[in-house]
């Protein structure tokens, strides 16, 4: 049963163990360990233990054990988050055991982000959806799970901004800045120069090689997230360094980023993530410039760090880089979207690189006050860590795609119309395609179905896994060789049903055998992944 959830793929997964047996996720998940071995829970997953590694569970005097029977009693109550159930489990097993002369702690593993309930409370929301099922090749960033109604759909794709553009998240008041597309020579080159401390400004091997990256535009925070603005949606402030509404909120951790983001995405003024590490470079650098620091090689002008502070300081007292983006050197690190890979820049994708898997740290860019040496906040630096490490230096910045931007003319929601010049690529590419995590991993239950009807690409989405329920396929666009769509599905969870959105972008080339695409879920996470021609 273990195995068979693993391998559906599915957005969320909740496993409880009242006996003590051997880790159900060895084969995948590293321990060796026998008994209950401690283990991190697969991507978007909680397993929960009636007692802590190592333990003997006890059986109680009722016909089910200890743990159970606190947990079937919390079960019950509503408006407890999945959370509260356990920890209140937690709180009356191990009272009821010291009373048997044991000592028994209850114990759990979690990647899940959000909040989720077993029994709403009076009045409350149901969940918003999880992110589109497939199985991971490797620990993945956690899906969301939220308390709230779905974001807003866009009707239409927006204009196409222009430089120097700007919108401001009504909610918080955060403000975006556009970042045009284009190519740039991403990683450490010689223009970036070597610091009066010699070795310490040299470029580092994780820098390297210098590769040609091209990105669509985006919006990105023109300050990193202040305070105030994480006070609005999360009601605490983390913060240790300095206090205050104007100063960026530090003390986060990757997964503190995530759940800030799961609250935002609720609010319906767009769909919001973590910048790709590729984006962050390009936009630091002024849109791909050969700049050391973000805004030019006058460290002091643009950047609080270690020579200077020592203490975090409000956003934008320093000066821009060329886009209008504030503190992208110093102040505070930002987290990126991407897992950390040494060698990432040897194997980056030309287009939209992002690093999903083979590892579980987290990249964060940009240094902060803290940082002891120049060299640490250049725009090529690279750092990681655990995302589950916070730090008074640690903060973040957001890309956001706005919903109420003024909108282009869309074509029909389920079709498009192809011209003619592209009518062979449209020909080619119909047929059935199943979602997978590589090209020769093994695919989902999810199969995506096109076809070319009275000249127009249509789409038809089938399987999704036990508790996903596909609706349909829209917003099918095909430019050149660059295809976008939406893929809509609800979701039944514990009997709840909630819609949700996936929207896919990839570039079809070759024998459209297997092609990349990448996906950008309504509550902003990305993932890579791949369409795989199916069988017919």
């Amino acid at each position: 049963v273990l195995g068979r959830m693993e391998d559906a793929g599915n957005g969320l997964n909740i496993v409880i163990l009242d006996a003590c047996r051997n880790n159900p996720f060895a084969r995948s998940f590293r321990s060796e360990s026998r008994g209950l071995a401690k283990m991190d829970a697969p991507t978007g997953s909680l397993v929960a233990f009636a007692t802590a590694p190592g333990d003997v569970a006890a059986d109680g005097a009722g016909k089910n054990g200890l743990y159970t029977s606190h947990l079937l009693r919390n079960l019950r109550t509503p408006g407890l988050k999945i959370e509260d159930v356990l920890k209140q489990t937690r709180i009356g097993v191990a009272a009821d055991s010291a009373k048997m002369g044991k000592r028994q702690t209850p114990w759990e593993s979690s990647s899940l982000m959000g909040d989720f309930y077993f029994k709403p409370g009076v009045g409350q929301a149901a969940p918003a959806p999880f992110a589109v099922a497939f199985p991971s090749a490797a620990p993945q960033a956690p899906p969301q799970v939220a308390m709230a109604p779905a974001p807003k759909e866009p009707p239409a794709p927006a204009a196409e901004p222009k430089v120097g553009d700007t919108w401001t998240e009504p909610t918080t008041g955060m403000e975006f800045v556009w970042v045009p597309g284009g190519t740039y020579e991403m990683g450490c080159g010689p223009w970036a120069g070597v610091s009066g401390f010699g070795v310490f400004g040299e470029c580092q091997s994780h820098e390297k090689p210098v590769h040609a990256v091209r990105l669509d535009g985006f919006w990105l925070g023109k300050y990193e997230v202040t305070q105030s603005q994480w006070e609005t949606l999360m009601r605490s402030n983390p913060s240790k360094s300095s206090r205050g509404a104007k100063y960026p909120v530090e003390n986060v951790s990757w997964y503190d980023a995530k759940e800030f983001l799961s609250q935002l995405n609720t609010q319906g003024a767009g769909r919001f993530r973590l910048p790709t590490e590729a984006e962050w470079e390009y936009a630091a650098r002024s849109g791909g410039k050969p700049e050391k620091y973000a805004g030019g090689d006058d460290v002091a002008r643009v950047a609080w760090y270690g020579s200077n502070s020592d203490a975090s300081h409000e956003v934008g007292r320093k000066a821009p880089n060329g886009l209008g983006l504030f503190d992208m050197s110093g102040n505070v690190w930002e987290w990126c979207e991407d897992v950390y890979d040494e060698d990432a820049y040897a194997s980056h994708a030309r287009e939209n690189p992002l690093i999903s898997g083979g590892g579980r740290e987290r990249v964060y860019r940009g240094g902060g006050w803290y940082s002891m040496y120049a060299k640490t906040v250049r725009t090529g630096n690279r750092f990681h860590g655990s995302p589950d490490r916070r730090a008074q230096d640690h903060g973040l910045r957001l890309v956001g795609v706005p919903f109420s931007l003024p909108q282009a003319a869309a074509p029909a929601p389920a079709a498009v119309s192809q011209p003619a010049a592209l009518q062979d690529l449209a020909s080619r590419f119909a047929g059935r395609y199943a979602v997978a995590p590589g090209p020769s991993k093994t695919p989902g239950p999810l199969v995506l179905e096109f076809q070319v009807k009275d000249g127009q690409l249509v789409g038809t989405p089938s399987g999704g896994g036990s508790a996903t329920r596909p609706v349909g396929i829209t917003n099918i666009r095909l430019q050149g060789k660059r295809m976008s769509f939406r893929y809509a599905y609800k979701l039944v969870v514990f009997g709840v049903a909630s819609d949700g959105y996936t929207d896919f972008t990839g570039e079809l080339g070759g024998d459209l055998s297997a092609i990349p695409f990448r996906f950008a879920t309504h509550d902003g996470n990305l993932r890579d992944g791949w369409l795989v021609r199916a069988p017919e």
